[in-house]
């Protein structure tokens, strides 16, 4: 659990650690319906940039991989996933992709499309509210499935 008022930087490290831990050797891909809900341009005080949260989580990681997939819902709020695409791309070595997907309410993280663990908060609202963020990883069946529901919907 991680309470409100959790300091972004500990929700940062434990899920950098997380990654670490399920070896991520190649690709990371964040489904998150809500990444892209931040205006690069026109910023609103006490919003957060969730570019720089991910930027954050993966710079100290960003040799153990390659490539880095972002899927989010376009009919949900979203700014620009261009601009937030190009600012990540000018700051870690890794290729980014952008995807969207209607499929998905909740937050996902797979690692080498093997391990998946669900993150209960967008990047925007990580310290705002209580979230979850489980210890342990999603079994191979449902990784699986999730990995077929998002690639069937992806476009």
């Amino acid at each position: 659990m991680m309470p409100k008022g959790t300091k972004v930087e500990d929700i940062c490290n434990f899920i950098r650690e997380k990654l670490v831990s399920g070896r991520l050797s190649n690709k990371l891909t964040i489904i998150d319906p809500y990444i892209f809900a931040y205006d690069i341009n026109n910023p609103k005080k006490n919003d957060i940039n969730p570019s720089e949260i991910l930027i954050q989580i993966l710079k100290p990681i960003e040799n153990n991989f390659q490539k880095l997939e972002l899927i989010f819902d376009k009919d949900k709020k979203s700014n620009l996933p261009e601009q937030h695409s190009q600012y990540l791309k000018n700051n870690l070595n890794v290729d980014v992709k952008i995807s969207r997907s209607q499929a998905f309410h909740d937050r996902f993280w797979i690692i080498d499309d093997r391990a998946a663990f669900m993150v209960g908060a967008s990047a925007t609202g990580f310290g705002k509210k209580h979230f979850f963020i489980p210890n342990d990883f999603f079994n191979q069946v449902d990784t699986q499935e999730l990995l077929k529901i998002y690639r069937k919907d992806t476009h």
